[in-house]
């Protein structure tokens, strides 16, 4: 091995990772607080107790900063591991999601800050093939979950129908984050009982079990 080669130490990988949250924690609050234009590189560096300069030695940009912090909100939802779960199961993640997000627990994605994103999608191009790329990892993630469950059901479905129950589901899930931005007293009881119920319209239960 050349002695000459630098590497990267465990410690110091940490410690880079660890900044680079910390930097997208504050542009995770700033962009909730004043929208995805205000907030600044300048206004994420007040945020994070940092210099801009030592901001930019891990994001080369704001909009690399927007790209690294939308994937890891949008994708932390987007379907993974839902393979073999059941109905309820699924609903229940989904309403603990919103629980959290409403009680401002800040581990969780922010809703908030999704719906900038995905209205800041119509004027960068960037953002827009980003988003593009998560909705359809999520959209594969579900039809294979769906189509597993309806599969089990019994019920003999062209992917064409399938692929209507999965719209139909995106749908209903995206139309709640928007609910919730409106409504934060939103009644989670309520929430997931008509989640119960579109679940059962989308997945109908195997012959012969009625509970």
């Amino acid at each position: 091995m050349n002695s000459t080669t630098k590497r990267s130490s465990p410690k110091i990988e940490l410690r880079a990772e660890s900044q680079r949250q910390r930097i997208l924690k504050a542009a995770t609050e700033c962009f909730i607080q004043d929208g995805l234009h205000a907030g600044t590189i300048a206004r994420i560096s007040e945020a994070a107790q940092m210099s801009p300069g030592l901001i930019y030695r891990y994001f080369s940009s704001k909009e690399e900063i927007v790209l690294a912090l939308m994937h890891r909100q949008i994708s932390t939802g987007n379907g993974a591991g839902l393979l073999g779960l059941p109905p309820k199961v699924v609903t229940t993640r989904i309403c603990e999601y919103l629980r959290r997000w409403l009680a401002g627990d800040p581990d969780v994605p922010s809703a908030t800050l999704i719906l900038e994103m995905s209205a800041e999608s119509t004027r960068n191009e960037a953002i827009s093939r980003q988003i593009l790329k998560v909705d359809g990892e999520a959209k594969t993630s579900l039809t294979a979950w769906l189509g597993d469950l309806l599969a089990k059901s019994g019920a003999a479905l062209s992917e064409h129908e399938i692929a209507i129950r999965v719209l139909t589901l995106e749908c209903f899930v995206e139309g709640l984050l928007i609910r919730a931005v409106r409504e934060p007293t939103l009644d989670m009881e309520l929430v997931e009982k008509s989640m119960d119920n579109l679940m059962a319209t989308l997945v109908p239960l195997p012959a012969g079990n009625a509970t």
